[in-house]
């Protein structure tokens, strides 16, 4: 296995730039011929890599400058053997290096030469050359100042179609890089390429590079970036008969289902019943002393604010300027991220970027159908002091608190917003659309803050009329501010640009967890300064070092030093009292099927670690949607019923240290049945403009969220 200790060639490229404005293509010709000769090995393999980017290819020094700079492509999570005449269909990869086939979810090997474009691009460039899907449909490329080679050399990577566009083996002839010597890096490269049979799984292994310890939290980011967009891809291709897509997830109305995940032996199906409260009882699932008062002896709000100033330290983000002008203060980010009004995550498309991300709720309520439609927008207020915001031009909306799914903020704004009355709106959760927006802060200076927003139609009934709400109202709080709406023809909202239009891309998200914790060499001293002796792990049965290592980076533990000197590891867990609302059953987790088909009773609720900087809600939510494959909009969690039960004991997997459990136990409602059929008729008849036009004079009336059983 070769080590290469020059970090990833993004990081090769900001020392160069540090140093002078734009490389000169001579300079890095030889990094051009080797990126190109790892594509086109794993393409005379039929193997497409589908995620060739900066990132992933491995240097073996810094100096990118230097001939002898050897790089090879490593990260093989999203390869695929092609076979003859195969088309792909699935959405993978790094959205800006995305070719216009991957875009239209029917594409080949090429896709690996187009991002080959793309990154020779940047390097010469300094910039991706598309920001968006219509640019990498349109834009024309230029490259002025480059030598005439060169230029075709990047320009043929990026031909729109993929017949004009050359193979990885025509692109290894190109007279740019035919010309130039063979490096000690090339040859050592194919030799590295081509040692073995050549087989998929043995490339795979041979190419993966050594990572320090982040290479634990960086796999699981990558395989849960992989997860989420290839669902989403999945997601646009199942629609029912009337062209909707169908909700995805468990049949909760069922009396058993199963969830399976991927391990490296194979698949694991872990089995869920609905079981009477007295069985559970029984059976010792529920065995907490409930009577008992059960608050936590280790606060954690210290614990957050620590975890968050480390993180954003790593990054780069100088926290002098934190509490100064109108900046906040670290503490209030830190409260923020306790709380779960916020969290802080890495953009996966850029290089070491963090940043603070919100939950936003939209209502897109509309009336009427056609050209008659009419929606519902925010156009002002006013505050009780007497000031105003004028032409807002906004469709209602709110943060999304972290016990809320978006069914639970869509009641909170039309209530306590609008308002509004129940039964008159109808709202459409099947279809909501996920979309993100960036934006500078100044409330926290190098944080970038993304706000992530769910956008929740609305159907209005045209046959309910009330005085009170004619074409344009106003609704005051009960902090005396007071919001004016208005219903707004379509067709203008359109040309103001109210209502946002995600792109098709946005339907999986590139934000991903924050690396935390310790590498394996700081690990090691931290154990050794507590008088831990780091030897005795990795034998018998106590679990290695680097086991460890990987739990605290990937955030599953912490270590705290204790006052005696010793330390103390903390494992935060959540366990979810999930009750059906239509028969007050209790969901049970009750046993994994293993890849040998071996069966492990487990008999529990169900639950998993939180992170450090994890909001208990959030936590139960992503335990919800990604472990059991739960809509969050089927469910409604209770906010009051936290519980804190405790239990220190002695680690026989970690020697040397104790561990303090801290479970919280979360209770919700599910609800199984989904809508009734009457409120889907109406939600589609009125999607269909079939419910009648609702006329450019009626009165149209605001109204609260219709819920039947779901």
């Amino acid at each position: 296995m070769d080590l290469f200790r020059g970090g990833d060639l993004i990081e090769g490229l900001e020392h160069f730039w540090e140093a002078e404005d734009k490389v000169d293509p001579e300079r890095v010709g030889h990094l051009h011929r080797q990126m190109v000769a790892a594509v086109e090995f794993l393409h005379s393999r039929s193997i497409a890599h589908r995620d060739v980017k900066g990132d992933n290819y491995m240097l073996d020094r810094l100096d990118i400058k230097d001939p002898e700079c050897w790089l090879a492509l490593g990260d093989f999570g999203t390869a695929w053997r092609v076979q003859q005449g195969e088309r792909l269909h699935c959405k993978v990869g790094t959205v800006s290096h995305w070719a216009p086939e991957l875009y239209a979810e029917d594409y080949g090997l090429k896709v690996d030469v187009w991002a080959l474009g793309v990154l020779a691009y940047g390097m010469l460039e300094g910039t991706f050359p598309f920001n968006e899907a219509r640019e990498v449909r349109e834009k024309r490329i230029e490259l002025e100042g480059l030598p005439e080679g060169c230029a075709d050399f990047v320009s043929s990577m990026l031909r729109r179609d993929e017949r004009e566009r050359p193979s990885a083996k025509d692109l290894a002839e190109h007279r740019w890089l035919s010309h130039r010597p063979a490096t000690p890096l090339s040859r050592r490269s194919r030799r590295t390429l081509c040692r073995g049979s050549g087989s998929f799984e043995q490339v795979a292994r041979e190419l993966q590079l050594r990572e320090s310890c982040p290479g634990e939290g960086v796999q699981k980011r990558r395989k849960e970036l992989i997860t989420r967009m290839q669902t989403a891809a999945a997601l646009r291709r199942v629609v029912t008969p009337g062209g909707r897509p169908s909700p995805a997830g468990p049949d909760l109305s069922a009396s058993r289902f199963a969830v399976h995940r991927s391990s490296q032996g194979g698949s694991i199906s872990r089995a869920f019943e609905w079981w009477a409260e007295e069985e559970a009882i029984n059976q010792q699932v529920l065995h907490f002393d409930q009577g008992s008062p059960m608050c936590s002896s280790m606060p954690s709000e210290p614990i957050v604010r620590d975890t968050v100033e480390q993180m954003l330290r790593d990054h780069g983000v100088d926290l002098d300027c934190f509490g100064r002008g109108v900046a906040r203060t670290l503490g209030e980010l830190a409260a923020e991220v306790h709380g779960g009004a916020s969290r802080l995550m890495l953009d996966a498309t850029e290089h070491r970027k963090l940043v603070r991300v919100v939950d936003l709720v939209l209502l897109h309520i509309t009336v009427g159908g056609g050209a008659d439609q009419r929606v519902l927008v925010e156009a002002g207020q006013v505050y009780a002091d007497g000031r105003t915001r004028d032409n807002l031009r906004r469709l209602p909306g709110a943060k999304r608190a972290p016990h809320e799914n978006a069914r639970m903020a869509t009641q909170r704004i039309v209530t306590s917003m609008l308002n509004m009355q129940d039964g008159d709106v109808s709202f459409d959760f099947a279809q909501t659309r996920v979309f993100e927006k960036r934006e500078e802060s100044a409330s926290y200076p190098g944080v970038q803050t993304v706000y992530r927003t769910e956008l929740v139609q609305g159907y209005l009934d045209s046959d309910v009329s009330r005085p009170e709400f004619a074409d344009e109202f106003r609704v005051e709080d009960a902090r005396g501010l007071t919001r004016a709406f208005a219903w707004w023809a379509a067709a203008r909202c359109d040309e103001e640009g109210v209502i946002p239009a995600p792109a098709e891309e946005d339907d999986f998200s590139s934000l991903v967890p924050v690396p935390v914790g310790l590498d394996e060499a700081a690990l090691a001293g931290c154990l050794a300064s507590a008088g831990v002796d780091p030897a005795q792990y990795g034998r018998d049965k106590a679990r290695s070092l680097q086991e460890l290592a990987a739990e605290l980076v990937k955030g599953e533990c912490s270590l705290r030093h204790q006052p005696d000197g010793g330390l103390l590891r903390i494992v935060d867990v959540i366990l979810l009292r999930l009750k059906k609302a239509e028969t007050s059953e209790l969901l049970v987790d009750v046993s994994d099927t293993l890849p040998d088909g071996s069966v492990v009773q487990r008999r529990c609720l169900p639950g998993g670690k939180r992170r450090l900087d994890e909001n208990e809600f959030l936590a139960a939510q992503r335990i919800l949607t990604t472990c059991m494959r739960i809509d969050s909009n089927c469910v409604t969690w209770d906010p009051q019923s936290l519980q804190l039960p405790e239990a220190q004991v002695e680690s026989p997997s970690y020697p040397g240290l104790r561990t303090l459990y801290r479970k919280r136990i979360i209770s919700a409602e599910v609800h199984a049945q989904g809508r009734s059929d009457e409120a889907q008729r109406r939600l589609a008849q009125q999607a269909f403009g079939a419910a009648g036009s609702g006329g450019a004079h009626s009165a149209p009336v605001a109204a609260a969220a219709r819920w039947s059983g779901a």
